[in-house]
């Protein structure tokens, strides 16, 4: 692939998860439930890890600046850029025996517990532990219908053939 179409995949990809993030999501006490994750994991399984960090990384990190959370901008992207890659890398291994394969399920499942690791330990860091623990089945709830929504999104970005 080009550069141009290179540039043009990760930033159409950023702008998608920045969007979804800022502009489908639910506001709680310590942040807010978004389905940019949908998203991150729907780019890495079409485009793979690269693709999937920055779009991850970048684009919800940018989505927490839009959104007054810029302090979590740095923890944001480390976290969603890693569930992007680590998304992406299986991806490039299990994806030709489809969406559905176990593998591909599991490195789903692995990414939300990214997320929710990830923004345990950020939450933590931020407000303590009592603000960590209320906040995560919220993280829970946002993973698991993300990894949901993951199985509709996905399928269809990659019948668009946007890069060939």
């Amino acid at each position: 692939m080009n550069k141009g179409k290179l540039l043009g995949l990760y930033s159409l990809s950023i702008a998608m998860v920045a969007l979804v993030t800022t502009y489908i999501s639910f506001p709680i006490a310590f942040g807010y439930i978004n389905l940019g994750d949908a998203v991150i994991f729907s780019i890495a399984l079409v485009f793979g890890p690269t693709a999937g960090f920055v779009a991850g990384a970048v684009g919800s990190a940018l989505a927490d600046i839009i959104l007054g959370y810029p302090l979590w901008a740095p923890f944001t992207f480390v976290i969603k850029g890693l569930e992007g890659f680590v998304v992406g890398l299986v991806s490039i291994i299990y994806l030709k025996e489809g969406f559905k394969n176990y593998k591909i399920v599991l490195a789903l499942i692995i990414a939300v517990l990214i997320l929710n690791a990830g923004y345990f330990v950020a939450a933590i860091f931020l407000y303590g532990f009592a603000a960590a623990v209320a906040d995560a089945p919220l993280n829970i709830i946002q993973g698991v219908v993300s990894l949901a929504l993951t199985f509709v999104l996905a399928p269809a970005i990659k019948r668009i053939k946007v890069i060939q």
